[in-house]
């Protein structure tokens, strides 16, 4: 179980409401509804589910902050993707559930399915790359190894959060938040690591499996959907008119595609 360990000087750590051996998740919805945990990616925190969540509220919604990241920014780093994938078991605590991930999220849904398969009733993954697998375009592992050796990770963690937030919402932060965006350019660092050799057996997932994309987003993303294709003869969820981050860009149509993998869960 990952341990605690202070968070930089500063910074707080939000009490969630519910604790599992050191993570913390938070559910909405009815309890007794169909169980439905979404991952986030990197970098990335639970609250960029909030706006989807409110379109899934006939749903039990379990969202969480990977360690390293958010409210779990304290925790022993992670030292392999393996540990990401034992975290999110933690936090099903033994549950079955349909788990949907995005980008990075979706290999650690994937990872976890393959360590205790009768939890997972679907998966869905969102632009999760793939770096490991034949014909992944090469500009685009290239661009991972690098993120993977960076040397000053608060720098790194800076500019992801200037990135991710934008300029307006970067400077409205306070200092405390500014440090705390700083610290998970740790964790996204290693996170990219993981990414460089396989870190699971793709061919391991039984669970039933729908992946998505956005019209616009990256060339690299849209290889990895046609190498899933070939691979598995599923074609992608898509979603037009958006990108990488269309969980914040369009979380009704985001909240479309989970409603898809829910579905696969009770097909007959």
């Amino acid at each position: 179980m990952p341990q605690g360990r202070a968070l930089p000087p500063g910074l707080e750590r939000g009490p969630g409401p519910a604790q599992h051996g050191g993570m913390e998740s938070h559910e909405t919805g009815p309890e007794g509804a169909p169980l439905l945990v979404l991952v986030h990616g990197a970098p990335d925190r639970r609250s960029a589910f909030r706006r989807v969540a409110a379109h899934l509220q006939d749903l039990r919604v379990v969202t969480y902050d990977r360690r390293g990241y958010g409210d779990a920014a304290g925790l022993t780093p992670a030292a392999s993707l393996e540990d990401h994938a034992r975290d999110l078991l933690v936090v099903l605590a033994g549950r079955r559930a349909v788990v949907v991930g995005h980008s990075f999220g979706g290999n650690v849904a994937l990872a976890a399915a393959t360590l205790e398969p009768g939890l997972f009733d679907a998966v869905g993954i969102w632009e999760s790359s793939m770096c490991w697998l034949p014909g992944w375009p090469e500009d685009h592992r290239a661009e991972v190894r690098d993120l993977a050796r960076t040397e000053d990770t608060r720098a790194l963690g800076e500019r992801m959060g200037r990135g991710l937030l934008g300029p307006d919402a970067w400077e409205r932060l306070d200092e405390g938040g500014r440090e705390l965006r700083r610290a998970e350019g740790r964790a996204f660092a290693l996170d990219m690591g993981f990414l460089l050799e396989a870190p699971y057996d793709l061919d391991a997932v039984k669970a039933p499996f729908l992946h998505g994309l956005g019209t616009e987003t990256t060339p690299a993303h849209h290889t990895g959907a046609r190498l899933l294709v070939e691979r598995f003869g599923v074609p992608p969820y898509v979603i037009e008119g958006v990108g990488h981050l269309a969980h914040i860009q369009a979380p009704e149509q985001w909240a479309g595609f989970v409603r898809h993998v829910v579905a696969l869960a009770h097909r007959p």
